[in-house]
């Protein structure tokens, strides 16, 4: 995986690693505390991942934060990724399951190629799995940054 190129997904990666336990365990949704998170909370966004851990589960929108939300032109809380995305959906389903096959950090950057009339904007996004008994992953955590013409916005 590429390192994160900013700040804001870089404490992230951080504030995650920090929660994995020694065994390996990954941490959960219980574990990760907002109020330990306030500058990255706009760029957040969290991921149900609902279905068998063996089977291709569905990927349901629990947050979206606020620079997200402005991005994608809503919070699309409780739709699922094909309701949000569409015909893009298979986009983040695949990033998603890169995050289930490793289970660790996912990174990629980019241009926002998958939001008609938004193209223009880059963006630099980290996904990690979070598994409320250490194991079976039930949620996925990440952040998304965007920038327009090199300078960072949101």
């Amino acid at each position: 995986m590429p390192a994160p190129q900013d700040l804001v997904l870089r404490n992230l990666l951080a504030y995650w690693r920090s929660k994995c336990e020694p065994d390996g365990r990954l941490p959960g949704r219980a574990s990760i505390d907002p109020a330990d998170l306030p500058q990255l909370l706009p760029h957040l966004f969290l991921i149900d991942v609902e279905g068998d851990d063996n089977a291709a589960p569905d990927y349901r929108v629990r947050l979206l934060g606020t620079a997200q939300s402005v991005i994608y032109n809503g919070s699309y809380t409780g739709q699922t990724i094909e309701q949000m995305m569409g015909s893009k959906a298979s986009l983040f389903r695949y990033a998603f399951d890169q995050v289930r096959q490793r289970r660790g950090p996912v990174c990629y950057a980019g241009k926002l190629v998958w939001w008609f009339g938004k193209e223009w904007i880059e963006f630099e996004s980290i996904q990690m799995p979070l598994a409320s008994d250490g194991n079976a992953i039930d949620m996925i955590i990440g952040a998304g940054v965007f920038s327009i013409m090199g300078r960072k916005w949101g």
